[in-house]
């Protein structure tokens, strides 16, 4: 399996849609008749350049840092999330009596620009579910506690969220998934949400991709 984080990781998501940044695609424009909304554009442009990336940058490692590091975003809480995501499993596994296992980037079946990778994948009771973990800091994980206990709640709080665990959902098959929100400060330390998978907003993050794959042919083409 591929490392999440891996050069071979970042290469399969190459030029296309992820879970991790589908929340911007879902962005809507404030006329009316305008479907994407400035980071939905944003993003579009950016799956556009990665098709383009010179041959060079992709087979030459050290070429491929250099255009690693001017194009990724990293930040301390961003660092501190990777940092802790294998506490919080662990914590997780303790309180459900379950081994998760990893993840690699999971291709959608039918949609060829279409990936993601959930932290975990888990199975229980017979069932395939999605993990996901999130480590904010100590007032955001009480704010997600006290506000987010459903898809609603989810959506209306962080929809960024949402939106990634409905299109790992749907790449991977789950109708279920975790949401685990892990702050190793406090106690208790975990707040774990059941949601499951939304027919109408993933047919919608469908058409929202269909349309943008036409934006950017209509872009390499020129």
């Amino acid at each position: 399996m591929i490392e999440q984080g891996s050069k071979e990781w970042f290469l399969s998501r190459l030029g296309k849609f992820t879970g991790s940044v589908i929340g911007d695609l879902m962005t809507k424009g404030k006329a009316k008749d305008k479907l994407f909304g400035d980071k939905a554009i944003t993003l579009i442009y950016k799956v556009a350049s990665e098709r383009c990336l010179l041959p060079s940058y992709i087979e030459d490692d050290y070429l491929w840092e250099i255009y690693h590091e001017q194009v990724s975003f990293t930040n301390k809480y961003m660092q501190f999330g990777k940092d802790n995501e294998d506490l919080a499993i662990e914590v997780y596994e303790g309180i459900k009596s379950v081994t998760c296992e990893e993840a690699p980037s999971i291709q959608h079946p039918t949609i060829p620009s279409f990936a993601a990778s959930p932290d975990r994948l888990v199975t229980i009771g017979g069932e395939r579910i999605v993990c996901e973990v999130k480590c904010p800091k100590p007032e955001v994980f009480m704010e997600y506690k006290h506000k987010i206990v459903d898809n609603d709640s989810l959506k209306a709080v962080e929809s960024k969220y949402f939106y990634q665990v409905q299109a790992e959902m749907m790449c991977t098959g789950c109708k279920k998934a975790d949401f685990i929100v892990f702050c190793p400060f406090l106690k208790p330390n975990i707040h774990i949400v059941r949601i499951t998978a939304d027919e109408s907003v993933q047919n919608e993050i469908e058409h929202r991709i269909s349309e943008a794959e036409k934006i950017i042919e209509s872009i390499l083409k020129k």
